[in-house]
């Protein structure tokens, strides 16, 4: 059951974080016709801070620190499902690993989910770049071949840099707390494109004030 109260303090513990969805497709309206558009997947933490966030890289890197608690939190549910137990009271550990068959289908999914939203943007001009090594990297040099996606192994190294990048959120604005976010982190291509390049936009700020 779900109360909404209107008019009233936040009741939040510490970030607050608003997401803000626009009307459908105007991600598509406003690239159409433009030139290449570059996104660089670098490491960004999102807390307290009061400030709101509208361009495209800033956004993408929003996505992916949902996309990562997403990811997790996929993995929880796994877990959870295969051993049988509440999504919180367990998680794998080093004494209670995650059966490899069950590791290999979450992070198939996880995989899959991801580079579903990499091919559809690279389709839609986008090209892809990473920052490591205090250096910018065509991201295709670095990781993949986007031709052969189906030959590519989840549990390289290198799709592990990606997933596992740093990027972060404030536990109170994160996915497993947040459904808004995690409407956001588990988007199908088409819409984290449209959010992406489109009208919307995330705030962050706190409840200090």
């Amino acid at each position: 059951m779900k109360t909404i109260r209107k008019n009233v303090f936040e009741t939040n513990s510490s970030s607050c974080h608003s997401i803000t969805f626009s009307n459908k497709g105007s991600g598509f309206e406003r690239r159409r016709d433009r030139d290449l558009a570059s996104i660089t997947l670098k490491s960004n933490d999102f807390g307290w801070e009061e400030r709101e966030y509208c361009d495209s890289q800033s956004k993408f890197e929003y996505w992916m620190a949902c996309f990562e608690d997403c990811a997790s939190l996929r993995v929880r549910e796994k877990f959870a499902e295969a051993a049988n137990k509440d999504v919180w009271s367990s998680y794998p550990t080093e004494k209670n690993p995650l059966p490899e068959s069950v590791w290999d289908e979450a992070f198939g999914e996880v995989y899959t989910r991801f580079i579903d939203v990499l091919t559809f943007m690279r389709d839609h001009d986008v090209i892809f770049h990473i920052e490591y090594d205090d250096c910018i990297h065509e991201l295709e040099d670095y990781l993949i071949d986007f031709n052969k996606l189906n030959t590519f192994n989840p549990h390289s190294s290198n799709f592990n840099f990606i997933v596992d990048m740093g990027y972060g959120i404030d536990h109170q604005s994160a996915p497993h707390e947040d459904e808004n976010a995690y409407r956001l982190g588990w988007s199908t291509p088409e819409e984290v494109y449209d959010w992406v390049f489109g009208d919307g936009s995330v705030k962050t700020d706190n409840d200090n004030h």
